[in-house]
């Protein structure tokens, strides 16, 4: 089957969207023969995403690399796969001409040593996009159909670990399979997805990462206590401490769903920017840290969730936010805090140690049973008890 596209020249990026637009128009078929994916750009190239596809793939062009296949077992497309990620750092990757590793569908073993991105403007994707529905939600469904393993378990080490800034990773699932290790407990520790602390310009779109649930005999899906400024878009991430657990996430997340206790950092600081997302965990975004960020059109769950023994100083709109002594309950909400359409449900929820005079609660709604202390500004609210408060009054605000 060879499907035209309209996409020029395959370089990159555009070839990507020619298989994803290409994948597309062939949901129904059912033949893995038929079903294998070819891609004819308009200079002639041919792309072939489909395992025993070589002979009709032409694994390299101008600005892209394809992962040699045909080959015996996961450890020897793992092999493949670095392989191909040096030829791509001999391509003179930059801004203006970024290259992409293109990865057809399979399990690729990265070993022990895992898969390091060393190198700015080189990006990694699956060549046939991740299956996706409700993403966001509670109930995600994130099928990649590449998956990148190893057993890594020496510190300072990832499945993949990135130390370049302005990297692209999409369309893969990551896992650890090492066993039987135990945290230290700091940034050295292994994990799924290692990056260096603070890298920019990295985006992870439709990128599905697991790790240790809490167990402590397993590598973490993301590297602990550091900084997270990436952007995540349709991302499925579970595991304790996950995405800046106990670090800093200053990036950005966008219709993901994210779960863990003490994910988002939990116990650490959130500074940047969650949109349209699922989080849960007991601790989770900020829960004994700072929440500084702006939080829109979210759900997040867990006790002592979003700064339950810390700071909220941010601003949360259109969330549903439920746990025990969830939003600062045993902590502080500053006078730049800013909660506009919210509902909030939870023993102690909202039953803050201090709230600052000019902190805003704009249609917060919600049967929070607990007290929120005197302080703020109240707004068309509708905060509900109906018993007597450990301090000795009931609290219900309407305007």
């Amino acid at each position: 089957m060879i499907i035209a596209t309209n996409f020029g020249t395959p370089t990159g990026e555009n070839l990507i969207e020619a298989a994803h637009q290409a994948a597309a128009a062939i949901p129904k078929i059912a033949d893995p023969q038929v079903g294998d994916l070819v891609v004819q750009a308009a200079d002639g190239a041919l792309a072939k995403a489909g395992i025993g596809a070589a002979a009709l793939v032409p694994r390299r062009g101008d600005r892209y690399v394809i992962v040699e296949q045909g080959l015996a077992d996961d450890a020897a497309r793992g092999t493949a796969l670095k392989t191909a990620y040096a030829t791509a750092k001999t391509m003179s990757p930059s801004e203006t001409s970024q290259v992409w590793v293109l990865i057809p569908p399979g399990a690729y073993d990265v070993g022990t040593s895992g898969l390091v991105l060393d190198t700015a403007w080189i990006n990694i994707s699956g060549l046939v996009p991740a299956k996706v529905a409700n993403a966001g939600r509670a109930n995600m469904v994130l099928e990649p159909t590449v998956l990148i393993y190893g057993a890594v378990s020496a510190t300072n080490s990832g499945v993949i670990k990135q130390t370049a800034n302005n990297v692209c990773i999409r369309d893969i699932e990551i896992k650890n399979t090492a066993i039987g290790l135990e945290p230290v407990w700091d940034d050295t520790d292994p994990a799924a997805y290692w990056p260096a602390s603070g890298v920019t310009g990295t985006s992870l779109r439709r990128v599905k990462i697991t790790g240790d649930d809490r167990s402590f005999d397993a590598p973490w899906a993301t590297r602990y206590l550091v900084e997270y400024k990436q952007t995540w878009d349709e991302c499925l991430v579970s595991g304790y401490h996950c995405v800046g657990g106990s670090g800093t996430v200053s990036g950005t997340i966008t219709n993901s769903t994210i779960s863990g206790d003490s994910c988002v950092g939990g116990s650490g600081i959130v500074s940047g920017t969650i949109t349209n997302s699922t989080i849960s965990g007991n601790g989770c975004v900020g829960g004994s840290g700072i929440v500084s960020g702006t939080i829109t059109n979210s759900t997040i769950s867990g006790d002592y969730c979003v700064g339950g023994y810390g700071t909220v100083s941010g601003t949360i709109i259109g969330c549903t936010i439920s746990g025990v002594g969830c939003i600062s309950s045993y902590g502080m909400i500053t006078a730049t805090a800013r909660l506009t359409d919210v509902v909030v449900s939870g023993n102690n929820a909202l039953n803050a140690d201090s709230i600052a005079s000019g902190a805003e609660f704009v249609r917060v709604s919600g049967v929070p049973t607990g007290l929120p202390a005197i302080g703020g500004k109240y707004l068309h609210c509708r905060l509900t008890n109906g018993t007597i408060f450990s301090k000795g009054f009931t609290f219900q605000v309407e305007e």
